[in-house]
């Protein structure tokens, strides 16, 4: 008896599934599109539905692997198994994948800076504090009032983060980058070896944050930033101040 249920029931999912499949293309994308039938839609046979899986990322560790290149370039979009796709067959996929994976450095990146500005503004308050404290109690002699200077400023280095391979007027530096961010713009030959002059490509990226202002400005090759109203990098904020080829 418990055979014969278990039959039926597979048989009912089967014709079930027949069903979905047997729909129109344009359904099975909606279907996707609101997340009904994921499971059964997976397996597709059109690769433009299993794509509208993908994007509900939905079993993006089969799709990864799946035989369209769209398919995985989907995956490769949302994030999803760069350290695979980067090495995909197809350089379509290839590209996608190392374009997102520098997109999450940049952003990993940006907080790491963010952070360490507020770890830095952090420790200034609580140093300021502690200095505030001695004032109150006053100095006796000059050589107190240079001795609790010369400790400020030593406060001020070991906040800042320097050490005995920093270069002199290190801390005013830092500070300085702080107050105003500045970086550069370097030039990159891209240009595959062994290609026609009619194949030469470049990259112009941020000296900060390295994100690839090229694919923004097509003009950098031909015009300064200067002139295309580009004072500060989009991505990371810094002043542009130079270029560097």
């Amino acid at each position: 008896m418990a055979l014969v249920k278990s039959h039926n029931a597979f048989r009912k999912k089967l014709y079930f599934e027949n069903a979905i499949h047997n729909q129109d293309e344009n359904t099975k994308i909606e279907l996707a599109g609101e997340s009904i039938f994921l499971d059964i839609l997976l397996n597709d046979e059109s690769s433009y539905v299993r794509e509208a899986v993908a994007r509900q990322k939905y079993r993006l560790d089969v799709l990864m692997y799946d035989d369209d290149e769209d398919v995985r370039a989907v995956v490769a979009s949302l994030g999803f198994g760069l350290d695979v796709l980067i090495n995909d067959k197809s350089e379509f996929v290839r590209l996608i994948a190392q374009k997102k994976k520098t997109e999450q450095h940049d952003i990993t990146k940006g907080v790491n800076i963010m952070n360490e500005h507020v770890r830095i503004a952090n420790a200034l308050r609580e140093a300021s504090a502690n200095i505030r404290e001695i004032q109150n109690k006053g100095c006796e002699t000059d050589l107190d009032i240079n001795e609790q200077l010369a400790n400020e400023m030593l406060e001020l280095e070991r906040i800042l983060g320097w050490d005995v391979t920093r270069p002199e007027g290190f801390a005013f530096e830092r500070l300085a980058q702080l107050i105003d961010p500045t970086c550069t713009l370097i030039y990159r030959d891209t240009t595959p070896r062994g290609a026609d002059e009619c194949d030469m490509d470049w990259e112009w990226r941020c000296s900060n944050c390295n994100v690839n202002l090229s694919e923004r400005y097509d003009d950098l090759d031909i015009n300064t930033f200067e002139e295309l109203g580009l004072s500060y990098c989009p991505n990371c904020r810094c002043r542009i101040i130079s270029t560097d080829m």
